[in-house]
């Protein structure tokens, strides 16, 4: 979706530098595009839920928790996107100084889910300026989060199976990575990996 066509956007302004990002977006703004999909998800059980005030922390309980997810049935959405973001974590930036999903936490077993249906290109602005300006992304009647353990997505359009370009697909933006397929298919492993790196403190500090 939106993440997804600003990064295509991008690659045709390298040249300007970590600014084709904030141009490329202003673009896929003016341009905004919804996309026909089927979302399939299963919902992880933590004691934490997307729209927590608390954040994940050095020594944080959600994450510490020993959970057996249950192996429950598909959740299904079918409809137009504006964008779908999956997030293991907070994902922060310059834009969004609170991350896509504050409340996401990097070790619980599960990710936050993130669906924006079809919407004016002024609707999702403000849904970007809530998220970027005042921290709080899930406000509005078009935005839907879970938390889930899997999710597949299968793109709905006429070209899809062929191996020529898709108009009617986006594309994933993968950590800065584009990523053409039409399905994809995402499972947590809760805490397979050791990470170094620094995470805010409990008291907020590096």
């Amino acid at each position: 979706g939106f993440l997804g066509d600003l990064l295509k956007a991008s690659e045709d302004y390298r040249w300007m530098g970590p600014s084709r990002y904030d141009f490329s977006g202003f673009k896929t703004i003016l341009n905004l595009k919804s996309y026909k999909g089927r979302i399939e998800f299963k919902e992880g059980i933590t004691s934490g839920t997307p729209k927590d005030g608390d954040t994940c922390k050095q020594g944080c309980e959600v994450c510490a928790e020993h959970v057996d997810q249950p192996d429950g049935g598909w959740n299904v959405v079918e409809d137009k996107f504006v964008s779908i973001d999956g997030c293991v974590m907070a994902c922060c930036s310059k834009q969004a100084s609170q991350g896509l999903s504050p409340a996401a936490h990097i070790g619980d077993g599960c990710l936050d889910l993130i669906i924006h249906r079809q919407a004016s290109g002024m609707r999702y602005l403000k849904y970007l300026a809530n998220m970027a300006f005042f921290g709080k992304p899930f406000t509005g009647d078009l935005v839907d989060v879970y938390r889930v353990t899997e999710f597949k997505f299968t793109a709905d359009c006429e070209d899809h199976g062929k191996d020529e370009e898709c108009q009617d697909c986006s594309n994933w933006n993968i950590d800065g990575e584009i990523y053409t397929e039409r399905e994809i298919s995402v499972k947590v492993h809760k805490q397979l990996l050791t990470l170094l790196g620094s995470q805010p403190a409990p008291n907020g500090t590096l």
